[in-house]
């Protein structure tokens, strides 16, 4: 355009039609639809050839810087081979012209004829176009690899985008970056699709109102947000937390959120995070804090718990200087109930017996189930005028009360052990110590009782347990022996029975009742080795009795609920024993309780059978003061009923004691059952005994238990001759 204003200017109306029609040619050229891409670029390059050409006959050889466009045209336009025909067809065309024409072609210093002239001019002008159409060559190829280098980068960021939008899909939960304004509320610039199935809101109402989301925290856990989200923004610090949200169809969840700063443009307003549901785990925790705290069946805290709170309970009354009272309840009789109707059944009476207890106490007291049929008490913040025997009289009274069981009516009563903090311990094990130790001694003054402690109990208990040591080593140390009391005929027969009885001769303490070790012995499962020990003696006795006094005489030893239940793997049985000593099975009969038939599972039915199998009698001790079933009797074949004391001395007072010990007696021989009367202490039981049709007696009437040469010297006495 400046060449057609000059021109004008100039009045050089061709120069000026001349410029005009290139740039005409030039814009046609451009704006022509659908022109090939090659086709257009020759146009442009034939057009400026041309326009070089006339310009050039025009103006003169100074013109040549057109035709010096012409091959770095050709090389930014088309490709480099095409650049070197072009330079070759301008450098001629410079050349031919100038020769051909004559154009002045001034070269200074230059003196030689016209053609070297304008070959000297060529060559120049095929240097300087040289040089420019390799620096264009050079330069397109730079421009190349940086528009391709930019272009895989640009495919790369777009490869990785994808690849972190197909992550952020498969992550669980929603994946998002936000924004924290100055009162620490985000903004969210990108939310994964995972939204819509956390909360059931897309992506685009999360990013157009953040809000949405605050709406639906808990409005206990608001505030909490606020305060983290508030103190991350100022700390640039990870987030990480829990709350509870509502959705919009009710739906309640405890969702985790983490999320880390992200800085951009020296500032850290940005932050990256995830959030995921996590209610299964919280309700996980949730039921597992439950089972490790509180007791399934009854809903009660169980033991863990129960000392949590009254660990908390005794830091409280040592700041309120208020005494903590501990109970411990333990259901009497209850092994005999469970046995009998079953465990679906116990377990109604310890649910109902739960309920109950609680019913007896403040809403404030704790109450918790140990285990078993064993409940415990706290009682904290004792007003002045709460007495706690009032309490456990209540809780007596409770559970004294019939309870209904399916179509049964059953009757419990419960002991009831007391501890009181700081008198009695200021701790937990200690008051829980003491507790136990005044439970023992209600228990042991009959049940159905409460005991408070009292230090004496704590001395009590440290005998126990000495007493439990010098166990252990009595036997190996010879501290104890056998004792026999004779088991007499009562039609006037000969006397070759008797029962083994075990004594314990202490170093220090002498003699020890029997009903005082033998429990810690059951305890401290001492009793196997005991227990074995006097069934070996016994067969001993038995084999040298069978030669000096009579060929069938017969030793009674008793047998521990507890040696039914161990594992007697690798030791030989009682049947193996007098089978190895050559002795046959009838030579010892094995005195069993009550309560051994409530309890005989599989493996206690299982010794019984075989000791049935081996020969040896089977005898059931103290009939009548337990619960046992009648049809017990029958199913494990019991050959021999003793009958206790009690029903014995009973007899001797009135008829309906004699009714019952006589209604023992034909029940028995109904079922093919020997029968034997304990605790015999006067003529007057011996004869109505007699007339009842009882078998066998013993008792203090006729022989306390003796040792073997006492035995054989009292046999003597009764005109009973001893074989040499």
């Amino acid at each position: 355009m400046l060449s057609v204003v000059r021109a004008a200017h100039t009045h050089e109306w061709q120069h000026a039609a001349m410029a005009l029609l290139a740039l005409a040619a030039v814009g046609a050229v451009g704006s022509w639809p659908g022109l090939p891409y090659p086709k257009r670029a020759n146009l442009f390059m034939l057009m400026l050839y041309s326009l070089s050409v006339w310009v050039m006959l025009r103006v003169g050889v100074a013109s040549q810087i057109y035709l010096l466009a012409v091959a770095p045209m050709a090389t930014l336009l088309l490709s480099p081979r095409l650049a070197v025909l072009a330079l070759l067809g301008c450098t001629a065309t410079l050349v031919g012209v100038g020769w051909t024409m004559d154009l002045p072609a001034p070269l200074l210093g230059f003196n030689g004829p016209t053609w070297l002239l304008w070959l000297n001019l060529g060559g120049n002008f095929a240097f300087a176009a040289s040089l420019i159409t390799l620096s264009s060559a050079f330069l397109l190829r730079r421009l190349e690899r940086t528009l391709a280098q930019q272009a895989m980068a640009a495919q790369r960021l777009r490869g990785s985008e994808e690849r972190l939008r197909q992550i952020a899909e498969q992550v669980p939960g929603m994946v998002y970056r936000m924004q924290l304004s100055s009162d620490g509320r985000p903004k969210f610039s990108y939310v994964s699709p995972g939204a819509q199935a956390l909360l059931g809101l897309s992506p685009a109402q999360l990013m157009a109102d953040a809000n949405l989301l605050h709406d639906m925290v808990d409005s206990d856990d608001r505030e909490r947000i606020c305060q983290a989200l508030s103190q991350a923004r100022e700390t640039a610090s990870p987030l990480s937390m829990e709350f509870r949200v509502r959705l919009a169809d009710g739906t309640r969840k405890w969702l985790l959120v983490h999320s880390s700063p992200l800085t951009m443009d020296g500032q850290t307003p940005v932050r990256n995070g995830v959030m995921n549901d996590v209610s299964e785990r919280k309700a996980s925790e949730a039921l597992v804090w439950q089972q490790a705290n509180f007791d399934a069946l009854t809903g009660l805290p169980n033991r863990r718990m129960l000392r949590d709170r009254l660990a908390q309970a005794l830091v409280q009354g040592q700041r309120t200087d208020q005494p903590v009272v501990a109970m411990l309840i333990d259901i009497d009789h209850f092994k005999e109930v469970n046995d009998t109707l079953g465990h679906e059944r116990g377990d109604q009476l310890l649910v109902e017996a739960a309920r109950r207890i609680r019913s007896a106490v403040r809403s404030v007291d704790t109450v918790a189930r140990m285990g078993g049929d064993e409940f415990a008490v706290v009682l904290s913040d004792m007003p002045a005028s709460l007495r706690v025997d009032l309490i456990a009289d209540a809780i007596g009274q409770a559970l004294r009360s019939p309870f209904r069981l399916g179509t049964e009516q059953v009757y419990v009563s419960a002991s009831i052990g007391i501890s009181r903090s700081p008198d009695d311990a200021g701790d937990v094990e200690g008051l829980l110590k003491n507790v136990d130790h005044a439970l023992y001694a209600a228990k042991d003054a009959g049940r159905n009782r409460f005991h408070h402690y009292t230090p004496a109990l704590q001395a009590q208990a440290l005998a126990r347990v000495r007493l439990a040591n010098d166990l252990r080593g009595a036997l190996a140390g010879g501290q104890f022996h056998v004792v026999y009391q004779p088991i007499v005929p009562l039609d006037g027969g000969t006397v070759c029975k008797a029962e083994a009885l075990l004594r314990w001769q202490h170093p220090e303490r002498g003699p020890i009742s029997p009903a005082e070790f033998i429990p810690i012995a059951e305890s401290t499962g001492l009793i196997g080795e005991i227990g074995d020990w006097v069934f070996r003696t016994a067969v001993a006795q038995v084999r040298q009795w069978r030669a000096t006094v009579h060929p069938q005489f017969q030793i009674s030893v008793n047998r521990s609920p507890v040696q039914f239940r161990r594992d007697d793997s690798g030791r030989p049985s009682w049947g193996e024993w007098l089978q190895r000593e050559g002795l046959p099975g009838q030579s010892i009969v094995v005195e069993i309780t009550e309560g051994l038939l409530l309890d005989a599972g599989d493996g206690v039915a299982s010794q019984l059978r075989a000791l049935r199998e081996a020969g040896l009698a089977v005898s059931l001790d103290d009939f009548g003061t337990g619960y046992s079933a009648m049809s017990y009797l029958h199913r494990f074949e019991i050959d021999v009923l003793k009958v206790d004391r009690s029903f014995v001395s009973g007899a001797s007072e009135g008829e309906t004691g004699r009714a019952l010990c006589k209604a023992m007696i034909v029940m028995a021989h109904e079922l093919g059952m020997k029968v034997v009367a304990e605790g015999v202490e006067t003529d007057e039981q011996r004869d109505w005994l007699q007339r009842a049709g009882c078998d066998h007696a013993q008792g203090y009437l006729f022989a306390r238990p003796m040792p073997p040469a006492d035995f054989e010297a009292w046999l003597i006495r009764r005109d009973l001759p001893v074989m040499a």
